[in-house]
């Protein structure tokens, strides 16, 4: 004890020099080296050195002398820090007072006005009204006064650790004190003043009185630093901070004054629990009655500090700390939308997926705001409201859809169910689909058709995938089935995968094909009628048949829409004859099976077929229809697109005929002959034809193959004079702006091109040998790697020479068109060279022909096929050698 009292006595006693301590094995001396006076009137710094047997160690002080008293602090040698004052009398009367160690005063006191109680253990306060109880009153108050002095100097020199000085040990029982004096003294005298004092350093050395500073409070030290670390990061507190490192001590000196003056901490201002933090938030985020936002919050965080992770942060420190029921009243947990509400009012979200949270918000279901944010894993722990999966939302929104698709089917229905849809086919929910609600294509005024998935059985008409989801070739005919029950393109659009609708239709609730398959005790036996009206006629065993998706539903089946038009009845006679008896092809075999009427009767395994021959469907104009006969057919077909020739490719077509009574023959002849006089003729043509044929089949396919032929060459033709207008209209449009005039010339050239005139063929510069100068050009088409020209072309080529232009057009396999011709067409002068001699080795074909024809140096070759003869170019001298036609004009020149 007189070890840790000397440094104090010679601090405080100027008459001593020096203090020895002596033992058997040691010796210790303590002398003051030095009184530095400080800036402020009766502070200085004192170092005392001890010397224990030769080592000598600083100490040094901090002390404020008033007119009756003194007041010291200690501090960590060659630094500016201040120590706490441990196991030290806290009384002196020039010595230490021995059991004043407790003495509830966070410096050493010093006075030699002090009244010692009768064992030097203390001094008489509040004891009695008598003088020695005065002054010794009047010595702690003025001592109070000194250490507010201290408190203020250090702040403002920038010591570390002033919480030192601020924290007030409890007030212990002693007989020699009154603690109901003592607490009003340090309360008044000393907790407010110090308060009130610029005492409390922030990270940006400013100060600040604690009352107007902030002072986190929590049960634990890291508890203290993570709540400090969540202010600082706000606007309204980090300046109020005590530094990171003090932020500890500051809050056991804020215990220290709230156990003095018996209240609880929060009820200082300056103090900051998680708390009263929650309470900022909500109060700082408010807006006119609605909760807050992320955003609001964000404002209320430095600039590069994201408000999530700042959320995530407080809850983790409110978790540590104990705090989570006493916060629960407070919106401080962000919803999904991004508004702060409280614990008990949010859903955890089991990993339920985005896309159902946005289905919902388009049927109306704020989702978000009911489901916490996921960010927060602070609270992952935390039931609050309690958990929602996908199960339940999946199980919500389909109840929320269909009973919107009865009350509203509105565009955000229509969204709603594409996207549902989309989503549980990609997580193969097949189930879900039950009943699920849906719409058809959309009808002209866009009004929505919704109708409910259901797995059809077997035979039903079932609802129809999208039309783009059908197969390829029956997309076309997509006309001919109910709007109303197929899907609308739509959900095709958001699922385009075709494994998808594939498995949708094995699943029953959607078909991409309009063939139906049942098996059923079958009575058309349409190969064998009429039947016998005494019996009746069906199949004994159920017997597989087809049929055709709604192809007698009443007013929507494809029989009751086509006999109202004409052009649909055409698309409808191309389906038949096109699609569906190649994919229903088995249909259309005769079966046998025993009948009820104990007989065997034939039968066509296509169901269809029978309405399609005892129903009247064929339009004939106005309202009026007919059955499938050869000659309402044919009138219905006439006009149209359809060619007798797609028979002849299609033998499955001619069985379809025969099934519904109908010969290819009489079509042909009814298809031919639209009247009685013309079917007359026909007739007796085909009569001739007959005789003079001698009844000989042979000459009649000879005739026939004739006949192709010609029509082969007047196609030729066709296309060949359709391609030589497209070449004229280009040659045309290109030079004529240049001073030519085009016009056809039919002997040895396609076109003739000359100058409008003299002036303007001088003024382009030509060079012309005669005053009327022409060129010729020779147009050829092909599809491969070469052009023919005839002999006389050839000459003619030589003959003109420089006046002679071969064009070149490269076609496919369709008619060309005219930015196609464009693009390909190449003209090649001087073809004549290539060819002269050719045409003088031409002479003497007879000599020299084996010679002549593999001739290939100059990229042209003579061929000689049947008594004809041709110049046979290749493709590598246009492509070479050839220019196009905007050159043209320039060449010309």
């Amino acid at each position: 004890m007189l070890k840790k009292c000397a440094p104090f006595v010679v601090a405080f006693n100027e008459v001593f020099s020096r203090i020895n301590l002596k033992s058997p094995d040691e010796t210790t001396s303590f002398e003051v080296t030095e009184r530095a006076p400080l800036s402020q009137d009766g502070l200085q710094e004192i170092t005392v050195s001890k010397n224990r047997n030769g080592n000598q160690e600083d100490k040094v002080y901090l002390l404020a002398k008033g007119e009756k008293t003194s007041v010291a602090v200690a501090l960590e040698p060659k630094s500016k820090t201040l120590m706490p004052i441990n196991n030290t009398p806290r009384l002196f009367l020039g010595f230490p007072l021995i059991g004043t160690e407790n003495f509830s005063f966070p410096a050493v006191i010093n006075s030699f006005e002090f009244t010692p109680t009768e064992h030097r253990d203390g001094v008489f306060l509040g004891q009695a009204a008598n003088e020695a109880n005065r002054e010794n009153e009047t010595v702690i108050e003025e001592a109070c006064e000194l250490l507010v002095d201290l408190v203020q100097f250090a702040a403002e020199s920038d010591y570390r650790n002033v919480y030192e000085l601020a924290n007030v040990p409890a007030i212990r029982e002693q007989k020699w004190l009154d603690r109901d004096w003592l607490q009003e003294t340090l309360k008044y005298q000393f907790i407010e003043k110090v308060r009130q004092t610029p005492a409390v350093l922030n990270e940006n050395g400013d100060t600040r009185a604690p009352e107007d500073a902030t002072l986190p409070l929590a049960k634990t030290e890291n508890g203290v630093k993570a709540l400090w670390d969540l202010l600082d990061k706000t606007e309204s507190f980090r300046d109020a901070l005590p530094r990171r490192n003090e932020a500890v001590g500051w809050q056991v000196a804020l215990k220290s004054w709230a156990d003095v003056r018996k209240v609880e901490q929060m009820s200082f201002d300056e103090a900051r629990d998680g708390v009263n933090l929650a309470k900022y938030i909500e109060e700082a985020t408010h807006r006119d009655g609605d909760c807050g936002t992320i955003e609001d919050l964000q404002n209320l965080l430095r600039e590069d500090i994201e408000a999530v992770e700042w959320l995530n942060r407080l809850h983790d420190f409110l978790n540590k700390d104990g705090l989570r029921e006493e916060v629960s009243k407070y919106h401080i947990v962000p919803d999904q939308d991004g508004f702060l509400d409280k614990l008990s009012n949010l859903y955890r979200d089991q990993d339920i997926a985005e896309e159902l949270k946005d289905i919902a918000v388009l049927l109306n279901w704020d989702i978000r705001q009911e489901l916490r944010d996921t960010r927060l894993s602070s609270l992952d722990n935390e039931v609050g409201k309690g958990d929602w999966n996908g199960e339940y939302i999946l199980g919500k929104i389909l109840k929320d859809i269909r009973k919107r698709a009865e009350d509203d089917p509105d565009n955000d229905f229509a969204e709603a169910s594409v996207r549902l849809f989309a989503w549980i086919v990609a997580q193969e929910k097949w189930d879900s689909l039950r009943d699920f609600p849906v719409f058809a294509k959309r009808n002209d005024s866009g009004e929505l058709a919704t109708f409910s998935l259901k797995r059809t059985e077997a035979g039903d008409d079932p609802f129809l995938a999208p039309v783009r989801a059908w197969t390829k070739n029956l997309q076309r005919y997509f006309e001919l089935f109910p709007r109303r029950y197929i899907l609308a393109d739509d959900f095709f659009k958001a699922v385009s995968d075709s494994d998808v609708w594939q498995t949708l239709d094995e699943q029953g609730f959607l078909k991409r094909n309009v063939i139906i398959t049942k098996d059923v005790h079958f009575g058309t036996f349409l190969p064998d009628e009429p039947l016998s009206e005494k019996s009746e006629h069906k199949t004994i065993e159920k017997v597989a048949v087809t049929n055709v998706a709604f192809f007698t539903a009443k007013d929507v089946g494809a029989i009751d829409r086509v006999r109202k038009s004409q052009r649909l009845a055409r698309i409808f006679w191309r389906f038949l004859t096109e699609w569906l008896v190649v994919n229903d092809y088995e249909g259309l075999e005769v079966k046998e099976a025993c009948c009820d009427c104990d007989k065997t009767h034939r039968y066509y395994q296509a169901e269809w077929l029978e309405p399609l021959v005892k129903r009247m469907w064929v339009p004939l104009g106005g309202d009026r229809c007919d059955r499938a006969t050869a000659q309402s057919l044919a009138n219905l077909l006439r006009d149209g697109e359809w060619e007798l020739g797609s028979l002849k490719e299609n033998p499955v077509a001619i069985k379809l005929l025969e099934a519904i009574g109908v010969t290819q023959f009489d079509l042909t002849r009814e298809f031919v002959a639209e009247n009685p006089k013309t079917r007359q003729e026909l007739d007796n043509a085909f009569i001739d034809m007959l005789a003079t044929a001698d009844g000989d089949i042979n000459y009649l396919n000879h005739a026939r193959n004739y006949i192709e032929d010609l029509k082969i060459k007047k196609q030729r033709v066709h296309k060949n004079q359709h391609l030589g207008k497209l070449v004229e209209q280009l040659v045309r449009k290109s030079l004529e702006s240049e001073g030519f005039t085009v016009k056809r010339k039919p002997i040895g050239s396609d076109f003739e091109i000359k100058p409008d005139s003299v002036e303007d063929e001088e003024e382009m510069g030509i060079e012309l040998a005669r005053e009327d100068q022409r060129w010729l050009v020779e147009v050829k088409a092909t599809r491969g790697q070469e052009v023919r020209m005839t002999a006389t072309q050839a000459r003619k080529a030589v003959e003109q020479r420089d006046s002679f232009l071969l064009c070149v057009v490269p076609v496919g396999d369709v008619d060309p068109e005219l930015d196609t011709v464009r693009d390909a067409m190449r003209f090649v002068e001087k073809i004549g060279n290539r060819v002269k001699r050719l045409c003088n080795d031409l002479d003497g074909l007879e000599d020299l022909r084996d010679n002549i024809t593999a001739d290939k140096s100059s990229g042209v070759q003579l061929e000689v096929l049947s008594g004809t003869t041709r110049f046979r170019v290749r493709s590598s001298v246009w492509e070479n050698d050839g220019f196009p036609l905007e050159d043209l004009a320039e060449r010309l020149r």
